[in-house]
């Protein structure tokens, strides 16, 4: 994570999509262009921990509090696809939870068990650094050779 105006957020317009949220009154961004790619990320702040996730097929763009049962969850995309949507996958337990959008376990040792949902908003980059001129961003060295300014 890093400053808005660090040289490492340069990879983003102020009219480019992203996720933000605010936890402990602390800021964070989390843009399509990076989530595009990767579709999850786990994230913490202080000793909160969540999942930001976003299918871009569907568009969708959640924020979970990845505890079930007690045990946090650590997201990951398993490369399955339900109706369109990215399906979720628990590298720790090595099971597929299920479709983002479901919210609710479907699959394996995770049916009928839910994750519960943080609040998100989504805009502009420009719009958030605007209500949020302290806020952080995932900075645009992922330490993977990806032009973060093109969704493709």
């Amino acid at each position: 994570m890093v400053a808005a105006a660090d040289p490492d957020a340069g990879y983003l317009f102020d009219f480019d999509r992203v996720l933000g949220v605010i936890i402990d009154g602390e800021a964070r961004a989390y843009p399509h262009n990076i989530l595009w790619h990767h579709e999850i990320i786990n994230d913490r702040i202080g000793d909160k921990w969540f999942s930001v996730t976003l299918c871009p097929l569907t568009g969708s763009g959640l924020v979970f509090d990845p505890f079930v049962d007690g045990d946090r969850l650590n997201l990951g995309v398993s490369g399955l696809l339900f109706a369109n949507n990215l399906v979720l996958f628990d590298r720790t337990r090595g099971d597929v939870y299920g479709p983002q959008l479901s919210v609710e376990g479907k699959c394996g040792g995770f049916q009928g068990q839910e994750i519960g949902l943080l609040p998100v908003q989504e805009m502009s980059w420009g719009r958030w650094k605007e209500l949020h001129p302290f806020t952080t961003v995932v900075s645009g060295d992922t330490c993977i050779t990806r032009n973060y300014r093109a969704y493709s």
